[in-house]
């Protein structure tokens, strides 16, 4: 939940008439119990056989039952921080302190300077702000960023000394400035060339040790590394998420108040079928490109149309993929691809917002960074399940096995990037913690759009800017092999 969490927060700061913070509810009301198969889950309103109950209702706090801080509790505790910084025109670094009574003699002020997510150089200041108002600070940096790379500043401030509520060197307040950004012009579209060669067979490509294979259709029907398999299903088009409580919950549950849940179902999102596979090839410049194109068949006659294109070049598979979605979808909960691949792969590294998962509207606590973590890391048990786990304005993304092999996707125009031990179908039908299998498989997706959270299971839905609808979405993005330093 919390979407658009932020813009509340910082109305309460520039309104002299609202008053904000009241946090409501701060622990979800759940009760452990313990299922017929000994398998541990939070109870709520309808379990113990209670008529008329709210269902999860009351499942709607920052933390869990058990206190475990849910991803918004991140995304509240920035939004609400007491010192703020800022980039001026100049490039100078501008901090406020919001407090009314207190100087920041009280913190202490550190920066890490990150060249495309990797630290540069870092130090500590000590500022000090008089209560309600800002200073800029002299230059501090040593490096000069240039323009050959993406350089962000992040800056944060912790206690001094221990308080009655907190150790020394709490983090009270951070932020992360963009210094540099390089320019991302529009891709052109892959020269074809003039020569058209018949659709390709049942074949192998290799680059390196990564080879792809294509079944008769000229589809991709398996990745490798060497030896190992890596691609364990299809790739294929995906507009359907495991609805959040502010979807509207479990397709066929009773909603509490929106259900977005019911149109997606309503347009057939979450049980697409395909049409045959229709492909072409050309002996273009700079490699070869093969072409698979197919549509997605919803309800009454409606349909998504995908068409992607994989260059085979020295420098990776390249693929320029296609999606058009029909007018008559009007909101839909993301347009990207989605796939599975071998769970020996546990291990992802990303360059793009972190540390937790972050959404269209809810990433402001985040910060762009080269972050490392695991597959059964990216899960966060939400005491309902249903979707998690996405990286919004992800550059790269890595998954490896134990020795440091795999793939990396880099997106030359950022993208959405979720990898996790969970499948939508799996969210889709559990009701409880004990009821979600965890698969043998690793679900990724890829997204060129994902709808926000909102805050609808009780206030306002996701604002219209960050909602997904009809048209054409078009990106691209470039598989290669990782293979372990010596």
């Amino acid at each position: 939940s919390n979407g658009s969490l932020s813009d509340y927060v910082d109305a309460f700061f520039e309104m002299p008439a609202l008053g904000g913070g009241f946090v409501w509810d701060w622990r979800d009301q759940g009760l452990a119990e313990i299922d017929h198969q000994d398998r541990f889950y939070w109870a709520y309103g309808g379990h113990y056989g209670d008529e008329p109950n709210d269902a999860n209702f009351n499942i709607n706090g920052l933390v869990g039952p058990d206190g475990v801080p849910h991803p918004a509790l991140r995304e509240y505790r920035w939004a609400a921080r007491p010192v703020t910084a800022t980039l001026g025109a100049d490039g100078h670094v501008i901090v406020e302190n919001r407090r009314s009574f207190t100087d920041t003699r009280d913190l202490e002020f550190h920066w890490l300077l990150l060249r495309d997510g990797v630290r540069v150089e870092d130090g500590t200041l000590s500022p000090v702000v008089p209560p309600g108002e800002t200073l800029t600070l002299d230059p501090f940096l040593s490096a000069t960023p240039d323009d050959a790379a993406e350089w962000h500043l992040t800056v944060s401030w912790t206690l001094r000394d221990a308080t009655d509520w907190a150790e020394a060197g709490h983090v009270v307040a951070w932020d992360q400035l963009t210094l540099k950004a390089p320019a991302r012009p529009a891709l052109p579209a892959l020269n074809l060339g003039a020569s058209q060669t018949p659709p390709f067979q049942s074949q192998t490509v290799r680059n390196g040790n990564l080879a792809v294979r294509f079944d008769p259709h000229g589809a991709i029907s398996a990745i490798s590394l060497g030896d190992e398999g890596v691609l364990a299903s299809p790739m294929t088009a995906c507009v359907w998420r495991a609805p959040t409580d502010n979807d509207g919950g479990k397709p066929g549950a009773r909603p509490l108040f929106q259900n977005k849940t019911a149109e997606w179902v309503s347009y057939g999102l979450n049980d697409l079928q395909s049409s045959e596979v229709t492909s072409e090839a050309w002996a273009a410049p700079g490699g070869t490109v093969q072409s698979v194109a197919r549509t997605w068949r919803g309800v009454n006659g409606h349909a998504l149309a995908h068409q992607s294109r994989v260059q085979f070049s020295t420098d990776g598979l390249v693929f320029e993929e296609t999606l058009i979605v029909p007018e008559a979808w009007q909101d839909l909960p993301r347009v990207g691809l989605r796939f599975e691949i071998a769970a020996s792969f546990d291990q992802i590294e990303w360059f793009g917002l972190g540390p937790d998962e972050s959404y269209p509207d809810r990433k402001g606590a985040q910060s762009f960074e080269v972050w490392h973590s695991t597959i059964a890391e990216q899960y966060h048990p939400y005491v309902r399940p249903q979707e998690y786990g996405a990286h919004d304005e992800t550059r790269w993304a890595r998954v490896l096995n134990a020795a440091g092999d795999g793939l990396q996707f880099t997106f030359p125009t950022p993208l959405s990037f979720t990898a996790r031990p969970h499948h939508d179908v799996d969210l889709n039908q559990a009701e409880t913690l004990a009821q979600l299998k965890t698969r043998e498989t690793t679900e990724v997706h890829i997204d060129a759009a994902v709808r926000g959270l909102g805050t609808a299971a009780c206030g306002p839905d996701a604002l219209p800017q960050f909602r997904v609808g009809p048209g054409t979405y078009a990106f691209r993005w470039i598989l290669n092999a990782v293979k372990a330093e010596a």
